[in-house]
């Protein structure tokens, strides 16, 4: 019999190779990144770039050849044993039944070729080589730090996604479902086949825990739950006897369990199939195990929840657990520190310990398996290793705001600022300061976080790194991808006492070139500025999509033929500076709502005024620092009418 553990899991295997594959890939990639050398001229590196990726290239298409073999070895295998499985007794497979096999065979592994093809790793290659160029030329960034946040970006960036509505799709998640639906449908066919050889028109649905369920089906079918584990009728509806002799209904197949619909029975990624019924059979569940199945009888994290629920935050924390490892194995590989990833993966392992631990679920290691070269998988440093606390549930990016605990030492702050405010590494160059700026920083940071989720949209560390003569803080993001941001607070300013730092902006207000706030506020001002920033970069990601740029694809209007690099990233820049343009005409049109002797120059600072995303960073520190003036106000009401 074919049974929804056997359909679970037939794909462990074929994600091993699909895992295998892409991070050999990845992992050439980063090597080659590194072995690019020290920025010279442009034209040099673009000729380095171009010999890496031929190379490449040449590589990539020895590794398919010989994935392609081992995945057609182990295809061929899954079917034979699905075969054997969904041929009743000793009976031997009839010919419909083998042609259902021979032709879901044929397209499982038309489909996993497919798949292979759809890599754009030496567009990526490309595009990685000419971002770390562009991030060390510009002087903001060492080679060390441009090199490590390219390589995270390429970890995090799958080289075979495929985008479903809202939604993209690496290339293990791609084969497992390729794999599962395949063999689904096959055994359907080959039971429908022997249903109609066997001259009945009655079939048993399998059942199993945490079947499919959502409080907002698509169609009558799409909940699972509600249809396994009955008998139901290929040719309409119609009663039967059960061995007691008890007469009930079988409903038509077709209509109750959406076969052969792609959110029906065998259809994408179902675990349930079918086996032909006779009159008078014991029937395989009851009803009483049947509602056990439906039933919230798991506690996680305090709450009741199904099975299924429970389930689907496992695989979440399972997919956060892959991530991470890929990041740290593209860090070993390119010769950099991967201690911080390396947090991070033990943080996540600490949550699925737990989500275990509390629902007696068993992990898939195989979702959390990565291809290395010699099989071993990157190791986790636990948080209570490294200070720094797991990420919640609810939130994988970064963790909810910590509910108990008072911010009162450095080591305090470090800690919340993960846990509590969502950076995802706390640099040694901000852990050096003094801690009573660490503390008030870190307070202010958390106050806001709670407010506007700005971090926790985001990516990035918190660190001390200096800027360009003069600055004090920054923060510095992706053009392409404004939410990959990191908070420095420089060592020009921030070296000092808390005090001083207080001291300065209140020189600073007092000349109008920053904005008024509240008495005793000021050693807050500068960190708040900067968050105004990161909200802004959350918005213009949001406006990128606005304008039609897919989530899944972030280098859609990425232009490599273009000769400077800001023609290269014209449109994003375009959408950048009109959206801020934007920003600021809206809260200037509020502004003289509220007060009709509304005067620009009376109510901005110096530096506001020298540019729209320093406008939006003064006036937001101005709106949350107790003492907002008629632009901050505006603020108030724009942010809230932006729901942010």
């Amino acid at each position: 019999m074919v049974t929804p553990a056997f359909l679970a899991a037939a794909s462990d295997e074929i994600m091993k190779l699909y895992a295998d594959l892409e991070d050999a890939i990845k992992t050439d990639m980063c090597r080659r990144l590194a072995s690019l050398g020290k920025i010279s001229t442009s034209t040099d590196w673009q000729a380095r770039i171009l010999r890496e990726a031929g190379s490449l290239g040449g590589d990539i298409d020895k590794y398919l050849t010989t994935y392609d073999k081992k995945t057609q070895r182990t295809v061929k295998q899954l079917f034979k044993q699905l075969t054997t499985r969904s041929t009743s007794g000793e009976i031997a497979p009839n010919q419909q039944q083998m042609i259902a096999a021979t032709q879901g065979y044929k397209g499982l592994i038309t489909d996993l070729h497919n798949l292979t093809r759809t890599s754009t790793a030496t567009t990526e290659f490309v595009i990685a080589a000419n971002n770390l160029y562009m991030q060390v030329a510009s002087g903001a960034f060492s080679y060390t730090e441009a090199l490590k946040s390219t390589v995270d970006a390429m970890a995090a960036k799958g080289l075979y996604t495929l985008s479903y509505g809202d939604r993209s799709y690496n290339i293990e998640s791609m084969a497992r479902t390729c794999v599962q639906t395949a063999l689904g449908q096959t055994a359907g066919r080959q039971s429908m086949a022997e249903a109609e050889a066997t001259d009945t028109d009655l079939v048993m649905v399998s059942a199993h825990e945490g079947a499919r369920h959502t409080d907002k089906p698509a169609n009558p079918w799409s909940n699972h739950d509600e249809w396994q584990g009955k008998v139901y009728c290929t040719t309409g509806e119609r009663e039967y006897r059960d061995e007691d002799g008890n007469v009930h209904m079988a409903l038509n197949l077709y209509e109750a369990t959406g076969y052969g619909e792609v959110d029906g029975l065998c259809g994408i990624n179902c675990r349930h199939t079918f086996y032909p019924y006779y009159e008078g059979e014991a029937e395989r569940y009851d009803n009483a195990e049947l509602r056990e199945y439906r039933q919230a009888d798991l506690t996680l994290d305090g709450k009741k929840v199904t099975r299924y629920e429970a389930e689907q935050e496992l695989r979440k924390t399972e997919r956060m657990i892959r991530g991470w490892k890929r990041k740290a194995l593209c860090q070993q590989e390119a010769g950099l520190d991967d201690t911080a990833a390396r947090i991070r993966l033990g943080s996540w392992q600490e949550r699925r310990s737990s989500i275990c631990k509390q629902t007696g679920l068993r992990p898939d290691w195989t979702r959390e398996y990565i291809g290395t070269p010699d099989g071993k998988q990157p190791r986790g440093i636990q948080p209570q290793q490294a200070a720094a606390a797991p990420p919640a549930p609810a939130k994988p990016a970064a963790a909810a705001p910590a509910t108990s605990g008072a911010i009162k030492t450095a080591a305090d702050a470090q800690t919340a600022l993960v846990s509590a405010v969502g950076f995802q590494n706390v640099a040694s160059s901000f852990k050096a300061y003094d801690p009573e700026v660490q503390i008030a920083n870190t307070i202010q940071l958390k106050t806001l976080e709670g407010k506007f989720k700005a971090v926790g949209q985001s990516t990035g560390e918190i660190n001390g790194k200096a800027g360009p003569s003069g600055t004090l803080a920054y923060v510095s993001s992706g053009v392409v991808k404004p939410t990959e941001q990191d908070l420095s607070l420089c060592p020009a300013e921030f070296r000092k006492p808390q005090d001083q730092i207080a001291a300065h902006t209140k020189d600073m207000i007092s000349k109008r070139w920053f904005m008024p706030c509240k008495d005793g506020r000021e050693g807050i001002y500068i960190v708040t500025h900067e968050y105004g920033h990161m909200i802004q970069n959350i918005l213009v990601k949001k406006e990128y999509e606005r304008q039609g740029l897919p989530a899944s694809d972030p280098y859609r209007f990425y232009n490599p033929a273009a000769r400077t690099s800001r023609g290269r990233l014209s449109w994003y820049l375009k959408t950048r500076k009109d959206y801020e343009i934007k920003c600021k005409n809206e809260i200037i049109d509020i502004a003289k709502k509220i007060d009709k002797k509304f005067n620009y120059n009376d109510n901005i600072s110096r530096y506001g005024d020298s540019n729209p995303a320093e406008f939006f960073a003064e006036v937001f520190a101005n709106s949350q620092l107790g003492a907002p003036n008629t632009l901050g106000k505006a603020m108030q009401r724009w942010l809230a009418a932006h729901k942010i």
